[in-house]
């Protein structure tokens, strides 16, 4: 080997191990190296200062060195027809594949001749069988690899025309919006190789190309490795294989742990890509969130950082779509700040005032920078949590009820609630009065869970574990003797609810619920003769006992009761003409009254009447609050139990349209909110029962399109809960209505095979358990009736 060679590798060696020294540490230690050797230490600053001018081997834009070798004319099977760029390892090259037919493009990497050892070169060799397994769109290509003659090895990479991602973007004067884009896409490529187990280690401007179509790409794989652990770098060391992250350590861009000898893996790359994203960034005045991305991505410490691309990438994304960056931790203000920027134009859209409510949340989180002490911050840290938890809860969540479409922010505004809601029950300094407004917190977000007229969110089982806990927070005050009549309206309140969650499944349960609720709302007025509230509460439970008194077949003592409620109600000074409560316990009472007078054959016609009652009276409560949308369900419910009424009265042409304008308002509701699962559910209801006064009406081609369309619906929904008691009872009675269609038709086959349909739902529902004594009797006029014709016809 000639003395040139025995001098370049010795210079390079030298260069290989000063980039694991500390920057500062570097020329003393080079001195140390090369003792009296003016020359050598010279060519081994020269490498440095390479180095650091970002000159090092490039797959395309590289800046010449000062060495000078002559263009070879073919590397293996590829014509060189021009020098791309040279560094401190060797060249870079363009070249030609023009075997026959098979001409494209392609930059030669050659590696200068000495400069590696025996061990790197096989290093080399190895990486270059894993590389050729990277295979993504936004990843330079290694197609090819080979040794010169002179034992030189060599890489045959994708040729990149384009300009390192810094240079593109201003360029271009890309927005932020576009810079996060291409950003992401470098980060699909890194995480691509780290799923690989490719570590890139030199994650630069200079390595990510963009083309003029605007495609990245990551180049310079050539020098990434596997990814290695301490105890492996350790080990290469022993055995004199210099890591090859020595030929990759880019001053700036290199994570801290590189300076230091220490081992490099994905980690490094994350800390690369926070160096690189803020370069991409820095001049469009990123905000809090972007700048905390940045600085968690490039910490000191590893531990610190992200622990993958990935989750870097998942908190960019939640950046942009303004929800909480993991990087700014997990305050109450923050993520309450948050959510009312995600959501305020939405609210804005639908309710104008509600405008006005979300600044005042927005003031009330400022809050938090008032504290001038410790002692100071704490405390005002907990009442606003007190505040943002009422916030929430009841003025943000009340707000969004009433548009439509909002069911998904409404769950989101109960998750934040609950959160509030359980950091407020743990906190040891509560006082009777905020346990007080806690449990009654807790008693709302049940409601909202349990009641299907509010929210489409119907989780009953969450709705009890709610109660549950009010109950447990709000007892102990009652029996520590607190004088306070609100502790006795909060008890009344939630065991109204707790009557509302179990009420037609466990009527007797329900009672007992409800008659608690009138005691303590009683005990309650007594100190608050005219509060509204407790008004509304009292007419709210006592036409709820009157409703348990008609499903438990006392239809007289019902209509009893609920007729007196009425005239209260409309006799009250307290519930005035504009107060929407006012019609909406009008027409549930109403109502409750139609159904008992429809029930008695000698009294139906009777009922049409009080159904007419209820329809007013809600028309009235739409016209208070026209856009609220469980008011407009609550309309829908009324037409829908009207067009029944005249349809068991054989007015079959009036029953449709009212049906049909029950139908309307559902369907407008279920079109603005898809999440809404209980309108959707009522919608194929209605859908369902309109065809018995059309089949009345003979308009049997109309009947029977939706007949078949909502069984068809229904079976469906049974096959995701074979044994669901309310899925089959839905095929027992839809059945019955297909079984009557056809009957009208006078095709009796395809009649009986309906009610046999329904006698198999029947013993489903007996089999399982969920068989109700209405089923039964249900069961017996059809088995007494239709299947008794069918048996007999066969």
């Amino acid at each position: 080997m000639s003395g040139d060679t025995e001098f370049e590798k010795r210079a390079m060696e030298i260069f290989s191990d000063v980039l694991d020294i500390a920057q500062q540490d570097r020329h003393a230690w080079v001195k140390t190296q090369c003792g009296d050797d003016k020359a050598l230490e010279d060519r081994v600053h020269a490498l440095m200062l390479a180095d650091e001018e970002d000159t090092v081997l490039r797959t395309g834009g590289v800046s010449a060195d000062f060495r000078e070798d002559p263009i070879p004319g073919r590397i293996g099977a590829y014509k060189v027809v021009d020098l791309i760029g040279r560094g401190g390892m060797g060249a870079v090259y363009e070249g030609h594949r023009d075997s026959g037919d098979f001409d494209h493009k392609v930059a030669v990497k050659v590696i200068q001749p000495g400069a590696l050892s025996d061990e790197l070169v096989e290093r080399f060799e190895r990486e270059r069988q894993i590389l050729a397994q990277l295979n993504h769109p936004n990843i330079a290509r290694l197609l090819d690899g080979g040794t010169l003659e002179d034992g030189s090895p060599y890489f045959v990479m994708e040729y990149v025309d384009g300009k390192t991602i810094t240079e593109w973007v201003d360029d271009k004067d890309l927005s932020l919006g576009e810079r996060l884009s291409l950003f992401h896409e470098v980060c699909d490529a890194v995480q691509h190789a780290h799923q690989s187990l490719i570590v890139h280690r030199d994650i630069t401007p200079s390595n990510i190309l963009v083309t003029e179509t605007g495609s990245v790409k990551l180049i310079d794989f050539g020098i990434a490795r596997p990814h290695e652990t301490d105890e492996e770098m350790q080990a290469a060391e022993c055995a004199n294989d210099l890591p090859s992250a020595s030929l990759s350590f880019t001053p700036g861009y290199a994570a801290p742990e590189r300076a230091t000898s220490s081992s490099s893996n994905t980690l490094s790359d994350v800390y690369s890509l926070g160096k690189l994203l803020e370069a991409l960034v820095i001049l469009h005045q990123p905000g809090k969130d972007l700048h905390s991305i940045i600085l968690k991505a490039k910490a000191h410490s590893p531990a610190d950082r992200y622990a993958s691309v990935g989750s870097l990438v998942q908190d960019l994304n939640r950046f942009k779509e303004g929800r909480p960056v993991e990087a700014r931790g997990n305050s109450f203000r923050y993520n309450f700040s948050k959510f009312v920027n995600r959501y305020k134009f939405p609210i804005a859209a639908g309710v104008g005032s509600v405008l006005a409510l979300l600044a005042g949340s927005i003031v009330m989180t400022v809050l938090f920078l008032r504290a001038e002490t410790a002692e100071q911050e704490a405390s005002n840290r907990f009442n606003d949590v007190r505040s943002l938890a009422q916030t929430v809860l009841y003025d943000v969540y009340s707000a969004v009820e009433d548009l439509p479409g909002a069911t998904s922010a409404r769950r989101q505004i109960v998750e934040a609630a609950q959160i509030y809601l359980e950091n407020l029950a743990a906190d040891e300094r509560a006082s009777p009065e905020l346990i007080l407004e806690t449990g009654q917190g807790f008693t709302e977000l049940g409601r909202i869970m349990g009641s299907p007229s509010r929210s489409g969110l119907e989780d009953s089982k969450a709705a009890n574990e709610h109660y549950n806990t009010a109950l447990k927070l709000l007892e102990p005050l009652e029996i520590a003797g607190t004088e306070n009549s609100e502790v006795f309206y909060a008890l009344g309140d939630l065991y109204y609810a707790m009557g509302e969650l179990v009420v037609g499944d466990d009527d007797e349960q329900a009672k007992a619920f409800f008659e608690k609720a009138l005691d303590y709302i009683d005990r309650n007025l007594v100190s608050n003769p005219t509060s509204p509230e407790a008004v509304r509460r009292r007419f709210s439970t006592e036409i709820a006992l009157g409703e348990v008194a008609y499903r438990d077949d006392r239809h007289e003592e019902a209509q009893q009761t609920l007729l007196d409620i009425i005239d209260r109600i409309k006799q009250s000074d307290i519930l005035t003409d504009d107060d929407v409560e006012k019609y909406l316990l009008l027409t549930r009472s109403y109502k409750t009254v139609g159904r008992s007078v429809l029930n008695d054959l000698e009294t139906r016609a009777g009922a049409i009447s009080y159904y007419d009652e209820a329809s007013e009276n809600i028309a009235e409560a739409v016209k208070l609050s026209p856009k609220s949308n469980h008011i407009n369900i609550e309309q829908a419910k009324s037409y829908r139990d009207n067009a029944f009424a005249h349809y068991m009265n054989e007015k079959h042409a009036i029953s449709v349209v009212r049906y049909q304008k029950a139908i309307d308002i559902l369907t407008d509701i279920v079109d603005n909110d898809e999440e809404d699962k209980q309108s959707a559910l009522s919608l194929i209801y209605y859908k369902g029962e309109i065809t018995a006064p059309l089949s009345s009406l003979q308009r049997f081609e109309e009947a029977e399109v939706l007949l078949l369309d909502v069984l068809a619906t229904y079976e469906a929904r049974l096959a995701e809960e074979p044994h669901n008691g309310g899925r089959l009872r839905n095929l027992f009675v839809h059945n019955y209505f297909v079984a009557s269609h056809y009957r009208l038709r006078e095709d009796t086959e395809r009649s009986c095979k309906y009610i046999d349909e329904m006698q198999k739902y029947f013993d489903l529902m007996e089999s399982a358990g969920t068989l109700q004594e209405l089923d039964r009797n249900n069961w017996e006029g059809v088995a007494n009736d239709e299947y008794k014709f069918c048996k007999d016809d066969a």
